[in-house]
């Protein structure tokens, strides 16, 4: 599809995507239990969260495009960004719902569920800050590359 040509078109969609479903979770929360306090998060806040952080990945592609040093490592953070986004937003939406149906009332298996549920969230956000990290260094891959060119030009 031409409509997707540069793959960060991609962003947008999924930054769109993640707009709309905020107004479908007004009501939903996210309970997250660190060291005996609760944190109550809204989901329309986390999907708004991720909707902008894709939007200015978007833009950020968008002027940079040209300066890109490599289309691999391009295409494989934007891919992995978009997953690993899903990944952690399906995890968290509807691990209260699995951890409850799960474990019933026993409050040690539900205690270990949440901790293993947040463990992987965990890792799946640091993934996704360290894949982060491609964006700069494919900039600066793609500066030394034209600089190079320039300079043989010469």
């Amino acid at each position: 599809m031409k409509l997707f040509q540069p793959r960060h078109h991609l962003l947008l969609l999924t930054s769109a995507l993640f707009f709309i479903a905020a107004f479908f979770t007004l009501k939903k929360t996210l309970d997250v239990h660190m060291n005996q306090t609760t944190y109550v998060v809204s989901f329309a806040r986390i999907f708004m969260f991720c909707a902008v952080y894709l939007s200015i990945l978007w833009l950020l592609y968008t002027y940079t495009y040209s300066m890109i040093g490599s289309k691999r490592i391009y295409h494989f953070h934007i891919v992995l960004t978009i997953l690993l986004f899903v990944i952690i937003i399906i995890t968290a939406l509807w691990s209260n719902q699995w951890i409850e149906a799960y474990s019933g009332q026993d409050f040690i298996k539900k205690a270990t569920l949440s901790a293993e549920t947040g463990q992987f969230v965990v890792g799946a956000l640091l993934t996704l800050v360290t894949a982060q990290l491609l964006v700069p260094i494919n900039l600066i891959m793609g500066w030394f590359k034209n600089r190079k060119r320039k300079a043989s030009s010469r």
